[in-house]
């Protein structure tokens, strides 16, 4: 099973991705600022992190940037509303997804971070 994080202080976008990730059995533990996002990731890694750009003040980059030094390998996928060019800071999220979240758009991104060797051959990767 995968331990899922998603920080976002929109408890409507957290009920809606947890949705989508229940359908493919992930579970996601969900936190509201920067702190408890640290705190969380610290004490258990997650396989697949899910960050708002607008978290608190968006200290989105900071955590990021936090979470990439200290743990190179995790995934993360940052959450813009309605098509925003993320901003360009240096360290950049594996992937970049849009709100309004698409059941097809949150699919791949779990298959191309959590399963990469599967993307060749996966449905949800075709273009």
């Amino acid at each position: 099973m995968y331990n899922v994080l998603i920080a976002d202080d929109d408890v409507d976008a957290w009920f809606q991705l947890n949705a989508l990730l229940r359908r493919y059995l992930i579970k996601a533990n969900f936190v509201t600022n920067f702190n408890a996002a640290k705190q969380y990731i610290d004490r258990n890694l997650p396989s697949l992190l899910f960050f708002d750009k607008h978290l608190q003040n968006n200290s989105t980059i900071d955590l990021i940037r936090y979470v990439k030094s200290k743990y190179p390998h995790a995934k993360i996928v940052m959450i813009n509303a309605h098509e925003e060019r993320p901003a360009s800071s240096g360290l950049k999220p594996d992937l970049t997804i849009t709100k309004p979240l698409m059941p097809e758009i949150v699919e791949r991104a779990i298959v191309k971070l959590l399963h990469p060797q599967m993307n060749e051959f996966h449905p949800a990767s075709l273009n």
